[in-house]
């Protein structure tokens, strides 16, 4: 069951799920509109046993993210979810005014983690 019980914003969230002993959901940043606090592409893992690793804004939606990974997760598919302006969700106010989409990736391609992961090492885009 996820909880926000473990957090770290300084590990490499693609190696969190590389190296887990349990199910996990990689959460990308995959379109921004205005300012933000992230980058395009930014990621975050949420993890099963509710590690999460890696930071999308300032702090300010992690949370919720982490509940709708969860949801994902159980539900065996890729999920978006809008924050921001425009936003579904008036209560999730990012303080930079922007908006962000968030691609939701239950159980993604090991194979795929694993080319990313060199990917970074090697610090390509």
């Amino acid at each position: 069951m996820m909880n926000s019980s473990t957090h770290s914003t300084n590990a490499n969230p693609v190696s969190a799920l590389l190296n887990a002993d349990c199910d996990g959901v990689l959460a990308v940043i995959i379109d921004i509109k205005g300012p933000s606090y992230r980058p395009l592409g930014a990621m975050m893992a949420i993890l099963a046993d509710g590690q999460r690793v890696g930071t999308l804004s300032s702090g300010c939606i992690e949370s919720d993210i982490a509940l709708r990974a969860k949801a994902a997760l159980n539900a065996g598919r890729p999920a978006k979810v809008m924050y921001g302006a425009g936003s579904d969700y008036a209560d999730l106010v990012l303080p930079c005014g922007g908006n962000l989409e968030i691609l939701l990736v239950p159980r993604p391609d090991r194979q795929v983690l694993e080319q990313l992961d060199r990917n970074q090492i090697n610090r390509k885009p």
